[in-house]
């Protein structure tokens, strides 16, 4: 009976906590053409299988051991139904991901699963030794009742070998132990050794944590852990052989780049044909870690908030699912930098602003004022608006679209960035907020001296004076250029248009001719 199953490919690991090396974390032993073993990469970084090997050519009673490779004699069954091999030259297995290895050929596997293994024994892998044949015939590889699998590394040169993930299953016949061969610290007696149990057909054997207490010190391992002391009994569990485990994608956070003042969402799309125990954020910050619970939301969208962290630092995180079944699995360790929140924008009043304009460009301020001319007077197409202050100085209000949302006499406080465009000082708005309206428009009253200066450009003003000369509106020419004099005979030219309302009462008649 074939099976489709849902997750025999390289795809995110979940998370075997403080593991720092390669780990089996599926195989099947039964049937003979299902026989597989992925083998997960729960690192944060890409590990080259080169000098990878893997076997199951264990033969205690002639004394043939993996270990002896180092010596070129003895070191496989030699049997048709084991096999000793190394990974393809070059291969990388990628940070947070798995590889499943068919020990068959690439057809076999694939009329029984309806997909590809990503590396088969008979198709990929390679000889344990060039020009000696150790893959054994295309039959039945794993013993069904009892055996070992070793994943192991070996640099070629060296005098010893290092193991890298060890599993052995059904009793302890096929237990290795290394204690007293020279150049190797002690193993697990093969007697004490941790065995899995033996599955039936359609099912599989599935890795649901890290090594549990598995020695970690002083051991054969290529990390120094004692591989041979794993409780598998802790570790694995037994499933359904078309059971997959949580599948997790989508994994957001925002805003991008949160400070410590932030809230920060977290989402992720989390699925699992068995239906879902548990998704939770994982995250290690300033050495804590903490577990946020992940409520679903639209579809198969989880979310939590956290936050805000009131420290800058680098902020790790991970998304972990179980499901009903129990099992598990988490994305890789990502990491977020937090930084100090910005200043807050400089409070200032327009005067302040003008007198010291080089130091405040580019700044972030915010100012509150008066709108004496709206947008859509003066441009069209983009928001170029007046504001003033007490200070009794005017600025421009800018913003690339147009923006009608407030008028004359409104009285708003303004966030923006300083710039100074063709030598004209403006206020580059990211928002605007009315406080309120019909507002008192603030006025400066100058003599000509002081509105000649040019220091009160944008601003509303009142100068005093004698008219000593205007220009008649005409034609298309419907403004007028007026010149006044005040006592100290300072004369100054303003130019007044039509749309001002002045120079027309409401039956279109020139006022004042």
């Amino acid at each position: 009976m074939n099976f489709i199953k849902g997750l025999i490919y390289m795809s995110p690991i979940f998370l075997f906590g403080g593991v720092d090396h390669l780990v089996f974390s599926e195989i099947v032993i039964t049937p003979s053409e299902a026989e597989f073993v992925k083998i997960t990469n729960p690192t944060v970084n890409d590990i080259g299988l080169t000098n990878y090997y893997l076997t199951d050519g264990t033969d205690i009673s002639n004394g043939k051991l993996y270990y002896q490779l180092t010596g070129g004699l003895n070191y496989w069954s030699g049997s048709g139904s084991d096999f000793i091999c190394r990974f393809p030259s070059g291969y990388t297995l990628s940070a947070g991901t798995s590889v499943t290895i068919s020990l068959r050929d690439s057809s076999t596997y694939a009329n029984y699963f309806g997909e590809n293994a990503d590396l088969t024994l008979a198709d990929d892998l390679l000889d344990a030794v060039d020009g000696i044949s150790t893959k054994g015939s295309n039959a039945a590889k794993l013993g069904n009742s009892a055996e070992t699998l070793i994943l192991f590394h070996w640099d070629g040169s060296s005098a010893t070998v290092q193991d890298v993930d060890y599993l052995l299953w059904g009793n302890n016949s096929f237990g290795i132990d290394k204690s007293g061969v020279s150049g190797y610290t002690l193993d697990t007696p093969a007697a004490s050794q941790s065995y899995l149990p033996v599955h039936s057909l359609d099912e599989k054997l599935v890795r649901i944590s890290n090594e549990g207490s598995e020695t970690q010190t002083e051991g054969n391992g290529i990390t120094g852990h004692d591989e041979t002391s794993e409780l598998m009994q802790d570790t694995w569990q037994i499933v359904p052989l078309v059971s997959s485990k949580p599948e997790i994608s989508a994994v957001r956070i925002s805003p991008l780049s949160p400070n410590s003042a932030d809230l920060i969402q977290f989402s992720a799309t989390v699925t699992d044909d068995d239906g879902l125990a548990l998704v939770k954020l994982v995250t290690i910050f300033q050495n804590d870690t903490t577990s946020h619970s992940m409520t679903q939301g639209i579809a198969d969208t989880f979310g939590v908030e956290i936050g805000p962290l009131a420290q800058s630092g680098s902020l790790i995180y991970y998304v972990y699912a179980r499901d009903n079944i129990g099992l598990v699995d988490s994305t890789s360790l990502s990491a977020v930098t937090i930084t100090d929140p910005p200043d807050p924008p400089v409070d200032l009043s327009i005067a302040e602003l003008l007198n010291d304009l080089n130091n405040y460009i580019g700044t972030e301020i915010t100012i509150d004022g008066v709108i004496t001319v709206p947008a859509g007077r003066l441009r069209t197409n983009f928001t170029e608006a007046f504001l003033q202050d007490e200070s009794g100085r005017g600025i421009i209000l800018y913003n690339s679209s147009l923006d009608t949302s407030f008028d004359r006499g409104d009285s708003v406080l303004v966030v923006a960035e300083v710039d100074d465009f063709d030598g004209k000082p403006e206020l580059i708005y990211s928002s605007i907020t009315g406080l309120k309206e019909n507002a008192a428009i603030p006025v400066v009253e100058l003599t000509i001296s002081d509105f000649n200066t040019l220091a009160y450009t944008y601003a509303y003003v009142k100068i005093w004076g004698k008219i000593i000369s205007r220009s008649e509106p005409s034609g298309t020419n419907t403004g007028a250029n007026i010149s006044l004099q005040d006592a100290s005979g300072e004369v100054s030219t303003i130019r007044i248009w039509n749309s001002t309302n002045i120079l027309y009462d409401e039956n279109f008649i020139l006022i004042n001719p």
